[in-house]
């Protein structure tokens, strides 16, 4: 309670504070409600309380004008009913009107700019990493996201594969949150949401993941809600007697080439399509980057188009993520990941080399 008998809500606790009131119960209920709104006392928390207390004095202000309004009213209802005190009406709200003032007659020199049209406690939480809107779609913690070599690399909306370089930038509420992913088995696991300078999201084994401290950047992961994760298991038997022709016509040899045939069509035709990859010799068995090649042989032309890199020792070597083909949107062409020494991912179609997303450390 404060000295005139307030509550925490405001309301008066007092019949009559014996100061002179007009004589009208109702009249002088209203005059101290509006009184005591506009005498209650600084606030304890400093300049930044009484920087946001601005707004509601105006809106108290506000509220006291309509008091007086109502008060005029009442009065003029009295006046018709032949009220014999309806001349008491006018002079008590003379000195009421007063307080009303007087807080803002106080020069403000904290030099606070902020407009006061603007409510406060508004502004948005700040990120706790670095990041980089980009205009575009926008997405949500509910948009179905593929992952792959570590980097978002793009989602699926109305059944259409976006880059994350058209999306409006990953919500604020992922980055540095926990995200539950499918991997190419759909199985789940937990992970971490990170965010580059460079607005470049990725992910990285949560704290809580029996995988935390492991280097599994090359898996592809989806969101659960994801409409086509996994990738192709197994090879098919095909004769590649032809092929192996080209390879010895055009190369000298079909040594160094490793033949694959995947369980599905690469471009959507029913005769399976063959992946060629080229290896260089390397004397660290640990080294990842040992492809220099990527083709597709399709049988039903007799064609060998090149995907990524080049059939010869001097060529950038690259690796692939080693699960087999994945099919981002449905649709009759497959992907996989290439993925350079220097950290850049690429998804791209396996049946003309098509990139359809890529992501890459920062270097800003």
């Amino acid at each position: 309670m404060d000295e005139q008998g307030n509550g925490q809500d405001g309301t008066s606790g007092a019949a009559d504070d014996g100061d002179g009131g007009s004589g009208d119960p109702r009249f002088d209920a209203l005059a101290r409600r509006a009184g005591q709104a506009l005498r209650r006392p600084a606030p304890a928390h400093g300049i930044d309380d009484v920087r946001r207390g601005r707004r509601r004095q105006q809106l108290v202000r506000v509220g006291v004008g309509g008091v007086a309004c109502l008060v005029l009213a009442l009065g003029a209802v009295a006046i018709t009913r032949g009220d014999d005190e309806r001349g008491q009406i006018t002079p008590v709200t003379t000195p009421d009107t007063t307080p009303d003032t007087a807080p803002d007659t106080t020069p403000d020199t904290t030099g606070d700019t902020t407009p006061d049209t603007l409510p406060p406690d508004t502004a948005p939480p700040p990120f706790t990493s670095d990041t980089v809107i980009v205009p575009g779609v926008a997405i949500s913690a509910d948009t179905m996201m593929a992952w792959g070599g570590g980097y978002l690399l793009g989602v699926l909306i109305d059944g259409q594969f976006l880059p994350y370089g058209d999306t409006s930038g990953i919500p604020a509420e992922m980055i540095d949150a926990e995200v539950t992913l499918l991997d190419r088995s759909f199985s789940t696991d937990t992970w971490t949401v990170l965010v580059d300078p460079c607005g470049q999201p990725s992910i990285r084994p949560a704290p809580s993941s029996p995988l935390f401290g492991q280097d599994l950047a090359m898996a592809m992961n989806w969101s659960e809600n994801y409409l086509y994760p996994g990738t192709l298991d197994g090879a098919a038997d095909e004769d590649l007697t032809a092929l192996r022709a080209v390879l010895v016509a055009q190369y000298g040899s079909a040594e160094g080439f490793e033949l694959v045939t995947p369980t599905e069509s690469m471009d959507g035709d029913p005769e399976p399509e063959t992946l060629v990859r080229r290896y260089i010799t390397t004397t660290d068995p640990t080294d990842p980057f040992t492809q220099t090649w990527l083709a597709v042989w399709d049988p039903t032309d007799s064609s060998l188009t090149t995907l990524h890199g080049d059939p010869v020792d001097t060529a950038q070597p690259f690796r692939m993520s080693g699960e087999g083909p994945t099919n981002v949107n449905g649709d009759e062409f497959w992907e996989d990941l290439i993925v350079t020494p220097s950290g850049d991912v690429s998804l791209i179609q396996l049946n003309d080399g098509t990139v359809l997303a890529s992501a890459g450390e920062c270097r800003s």
